[in-house]
């Protein structure tokens, strides 16, 4: 029973990401099998933050999903449909997080700490995203238009509006608001992206759990002495 709460849980939450892109829409809308394309859909992401769009091949992502070769054409036209699927769905992801109305409900100082908190434990759930997003970054056949206006441009300028909002209150340093969000997010990226050089460079592994909570530490470290201002002391 548990399980199965748990379960319908999980296909709540795939269905609501689904819903805000077009190809989920349409995917729901024809009625797919959900258990099937998920499959399909988690597969990919492992292919192609390994290889690539360009490396990428439809029949890889079949083996690796445990499904003929010739599924993944049913349910996606092409392979760069898939692929733009698969980077919509997980930026959805981690944008209904930070603008769900817990964390816009929070004072500036703690909100930057959930959006510091929700990006490393996104990606601890998710290890294939900073390499998807930087491979895609790194790909200029193809424009970032779609991304960058559905999802990077408003999660970026909320996050300003939030140093913004702490500058006014007394609450951070007069900081660059642009500058701190490029700051923020590019300490917790970096890290993850460059994952084995970072980890030949330290000899240790960076994605063990106990080195990313380090990590994650020392984020949240530099912030408490690089943004946030000591309140007051009282009289």
């Amino acid at each position: 029973m548990i399980k199965s709460k748990a379960k319908s849980k999980s296909r709540t939450e795939f269905v609501r990401h689904w819903e805000l892109s077009p190809i989920g829409r349409r995917i729901l809308r024809e009625g797919r099998q959900f258990a099937t394309v998920q499959r399909i859909v988690v597969a990919a992401r492992k292919v192609f933050a390994k290889r690539g769009l360009a490396g990428a091949r439809m029949d890889d992502i079949a083996r690796a999903a445990g499904v003929n070769k010739a599924l993944p054409y049913y349910y996606f036209r092409n392979k760069e449909e898939l692929h733009r699927f698969v980077l919509e769905t997980m930026i959805a992801q981690i944008s209904a997080q930070m603008e769900s109305p817990a964390v816009l409900s929070m004072e500036p100082p703690e909100r930057v700490r959930a959006l510091v908190n929700l990006t490393f434990d996104f990606v601890m759930r998710n290890p294939a995203y900073p390499r998807l997003i930087q491979r895609e970054m790194m790909a200029d056949r193809r424009p970032l238009h779609w991304m960058v206006v559905a999802h990077h441009r408003p999660l970026h300028q909320r996050a300003v509006k939030t140093i913004r909002e702490g500058i006014a209150r007394g609450q951070f340093r007069a900081v660059d608001p642009d500058q701190m969000v490029f700051t923020i997010f590019g300490m917790i990226m970096y890290y993850f992206a460059t994952g084995q050089l970072a980890s030949q460079i330290w000899n240790r592994d960076i994605w063990n759990p106990r080195n990313v909570e380090q990590r994650r530490l020392a984020v949240l470290d530099f912030l408490q002495h690089g943004l946030f201002l000591a309140p007051a002391a009282k009289i």
